[in-house]
């Protein structure tokens, strides 16, 4: 068994709906489960209480203000989720996506991928790629060196957490408060009493 299909089944998958996690959620005992499997669960098992057993080790557990969508998100699954299915994605794209796009009847072979576009390319594409003032600083990773650690290195260093809150700005502070990780935005909306 491939180290991606046991780290899929093992780590990246809800216990309740047996899928790659969407929108994982954090219990206090630090099991983690699908937003919606868990609302699903909670609704069918527990009638509204605000205290509820984990579907998986049974410890009682407390619901936040806001519901289901209130727990934690789990960012850090989140990342790895995200840096495992780059890197699937990029082992599958076998063909110069921009090729594909343009119709070409025959496209080339990918050699290269834009880590920043997050798209494979022909020789001749990334060439022309780097030209554009648009995407003259992108970084251009062969094909061959997927398995590398210095592609591993340059994934980990473009990992951003993003915000619960609107899931696109990255988050930059602690809210003590609140206990979870914010974005600008959401310090300056909603938390002004933070220095």
């Amino acid at each position: 068994m491939s180290l991606s299909k046991i780290l899929t089944e093992d780590f990246l998958t809800c216990s309740i709906c047996h899928e790659k996690f969407k929108d994982p959620k954090v219990l206090s005992c630090a099991h983690t489960f699908c937003q919606h499997c868990l609302q699903d669960h909670l609704d069918r098992n527990c009638q509204g209480q605000p205290r509820f057993p984990c579907p998986i080790c049974r410890r009682h557990c407390v619901l936040p203000g806001g519901g289901v969508s209130g727990l934690q998100t789990n960012h850090l699954l989140l990342s790895i989720s995200h840096t495992h299915g780059q890197v699937e994605q990029a082992k599958a794209a076998k063909k110069c996506k921009i090729c594909c796009m343009k119709n070409v009847s025959n496209p080339p072979t990918a050699t290269k991928r834009c880590l920043d576009c997050e798209e494979s390319m022909c020789g001749d594409c990334s060439s022309d790629h780097v030209l554009h003032n648009f995407s003259r600083d992108h970084k251009l990773f062969p094909v061959d060196q997927f398995d590398s650690d210095e592609y591993v290195t340059e994934l980990r260093a473009r990992q951003k957490f993003l915000c619960d809150h609107n899931n696109k700005d990255p988050v930059e502070i602690y809210c003590p408060v609140c206990k979870q990780f914010i974005c600008v935005g959401c310090m300056v909306l909603e938390h002004q009493w933070l220095p």
